[in-house]
């Protein structure tokens, strides 16, 4: 499996915009799997598929329920399993609470 090229810059910057903090032999280390991973799919994007079967008979038929109102949680049931309540509702962490 051929590896492209990645850069320890590429690794820091991503690392920085995933909020991690990586050591030096974590850098060498995510360098050498990141530049595989890059590598490989850059190995899947030159299969020809124009002559692959569609692949149509692997569906599978799931069987389902059928969808049927049932009864509920009442208000202070559902409230009761959460961690924390205010206002009458769930609180929910912000994405920027972090």
């Amino acid at each position: 499996m051929p590896n492209e090229p990645i850069s320890r810059p590429q690794v820091l910057r991503l690392a920085r915009l995933a909020r991690l903090r990586l050591d030096d032999e974590e850098v060498d280390r995510m360098t050498t799997e990141l530049g595989a991973i890059v590598g490989y799919m850059g190995m899947l994007a030159s299969v020809d598929l124009t002559t692959a079967d569609d692949g149509i008979d692997a569906l599978v038929t799931l069987s389902l329920r059928e969808d049927e109102p049932g009864q509920g949680l009442d208000r202070d049931t559902a409230l009761g399993q959460s961690a924390r309540v205010a206002r009458d509702g769930f609180v929910v962490r912000s994405f920027k609470e972090g």
